[in-house]
């Protein structure tokens, strides 16, 4: 009789460990209205780099479950090379969680917003991290058309080349017209910065439960 107690609460958690919500997790990507009330943010992230040394490169990370901001980076490169606006925001991310849970854990679940397309870097980062999803504005041949330098490598191009390990989604164009005042050449050249182009991110603070 012991025997088969043992055995009956093994397959009990066995049976609870396959079926656990977070196995089975249904994730409610955002929708478009809340993907551009989100790149709207993102853009404010950019406006605050360029003030603050950087290039105008803003980054949010979402949780669309709870429709809430878990933190928000923008572009330092002026300082770090590879301080770029989703970099900052992935690195606040883990400064933000316990010890004991993981970026790796709560990716796959979460959104990265960024208001240009991610270098190959940034887009490495994300996948290495297992982000579900990485939604940006203005593209990199836009940004290259208007004379700024840029790794010729596309977001598409590195997900599918970590697709072995990661199952990210890019989603281009939120907010494009509003995104490309960013980079437009008429306004860049305003912008005293003395960075390569590139990506640079900020410091807000948001909980994650």
């Amino acid at each position: 009789m012991q025997y088969y107690s043992i055995l009956l609460i093994i397959c009990m958690l066995s049976f609870i460990s396959i079926s656990s919500p977070a196995a089975a997790i249904i994730i409610n990507w955002s929708n478009e209205t809340m993907q551009e009330f989100y790149m709207r943010i993102a853009i404010e992230q950019a406006k605050a780099a360029v003030n603050t040394g950087g290039a105008p490169y803003g980054a949010l990370i979402v949780d669309p479950n709870k429709n809430e901001i878990v933190v928000k980076g923008r572009n330092h490169a002026g300082h770090n090379p590879i301080w770029h606006a989703e970099m900052d925001a992935i690195n606040r991310l883990n400064n933000l969680l316990p010890k004991n849970i993981s970026v790796y854990a709560i990716a796959k679940n979460l959104e990265l917003y960024t208001t240009a397309e991610s270098c190959s870097m940034c887009m490495s980062a994300i996948a290495w991290s297992g982000f579900g999803r990485v939604i940006y504005g203005t593209s990199i041949p836009y940004i290259e058309s208007q004379g700024q330098n840029q790794i010729e490598i596309r977001s598409v191009e590195v997900a599918k080349a970590s697709s072995k390990f990661s199952n990210v989604t890019v989603i281009g164009g939120v907010l494009v017209d509003e995104t490309n005042e960013l980079y437009n050449k008429k306004n860049v050249k305003h912008q005293h910065h003395h960075v390569p182009h590139h990506h640079h991110h900020d410091h807000s603070h948001h909980h994650f439960n």
